[in-house]
């Protein structure tokens, strides 16, 4: 029994490191859209302490903007529990804000959410995809800059042509 239990406990110890560690933010809020647990990645994403964090609205966290998407999402997921993916911008405490992918799936393992209820907490994994969005905009930059030298080839490729056809008529 005393080596069951310390298996357990140390099991325990490595899923815990596993959720504080992890290299993605994890937050589980309550079903009215409240901070119960988070995980020390998304705390350092956000440079706040635990304490600022913990029982107040997720939507806190996000730019002004993006607020409204995320809870219209959060209310749908408690109606029709399904794995949600969205990108959204959230504020840190003294940089600018950073985009996000923001995934939400059931936190709940009791009976009665696997047996079709909604669950009462929902898991939030928090993805910094800054980088790439940076790099989304820079190939649209790239893409318009391309796109305007390809119509300035075909304007000189057609003002040759023009000049060209003049040369023949010359010719003949």
């Amino acid at each position: 029994l005393r080596d069951t239990q310390m298996a357990l406990q140390g099991s325990r110890d490595r899923f815990a490191a596993l959720f504080e560690y992890a290299p993605v933010g994890y937050v589980i809020l309550d079903s009215s859209g409240i901070i119960r647990q988070t995980n020390a990645t998304w705390r350092a994403m956000l440079g706040r302490p635990d304490d600022d964090l913990r029982g107040t609205p997720f939507a806190n966290t996000l730019a002004d903007e993006d607020a409204p998407i995320f809870l219209s999402r959060f209310r749908a997921f408690f109606r029709n529990p399904a794995e949600k993916r969205i990108i959204v911008r959230m504020k840190r405490n003294s940089a600018p804000a950073f985009h996000a992918q923001i995934e939400a799936k059931a936190h709940d393992t009791a009976p009665e959410t696997a047996s079709g209820a909604s669950p009462s907490q929902l898991l939030v994994i928090v993805s910094d995809i800054s980088d790439l969005q940076q790099a989304r905009q820079e190939i649209e930059i790239r893409n318009e800059e391309l796109s305007r030298t390809n119509d300035r080839f075909e304007h000189i490729n057609s003002v040759l042509l023009g000049i060209r056809n003049v040369n023949q008529l010359i010719v003949s």
